[in-house]
């Protein structure tokens, strides 16, 4: 899923260079947390939040494109943030990274939108 503003912001990532193969690190950059993972020798950005139930993904697992979320196992691609099974519904932001003079960037939205809800968690009807 990508987020969709007229205003972005480039934001360095000092140390995306020493992520291992297979690993992944969370960033701050701008109003997000990123999540930059490297695989097959290639980097990828995602927002760090399950858009399920709002858990840090980089308490997860990686397993080759696939990200796990550390609480109810819903799971992610990482190439283009779509959701792969429940109980995630909604797939998660994708950055694009650049590499400019040696240094790498994250590019993302100036300002964070507004929450959207997607699946969980909403108040149970009483009975």
């Amino acid at each position: 899923m990508w987020l969709f503003m007229s205003e972005t912001i480039d934001v360095p990532l000092a140390g995306v260079e020493s992520i291992p193969e297979g690993g992944m690190r969370p960033f701050p950059a701008g109003a997000f947390e990123v999540l930059v993972c490297r695989v097959r020798g290639e980097l990828y950005a995602v927002d760090n939040t399950c858009s399920h139930q709002e858990a840090k993904l980089c308490e997860g697992r990686l397993v080759g494109y696939r990200i796990t979320c550390p609480k109810h196992s819903a799971q992610f691609d990482i190439r283009d943030g779509s959701h792969k099974n429940p109980p995630a519904y909604k797939a998660i932001a994708t950055f694009e990274l650049t590499v400019s003079d040696g240094a790498h960037y994250v590019r993302v939205p100036a300002r964070k939108p507004a929450p959207n809800p997607g699946i969980g968690p909403w108040p149970m009807p009483r009975r």
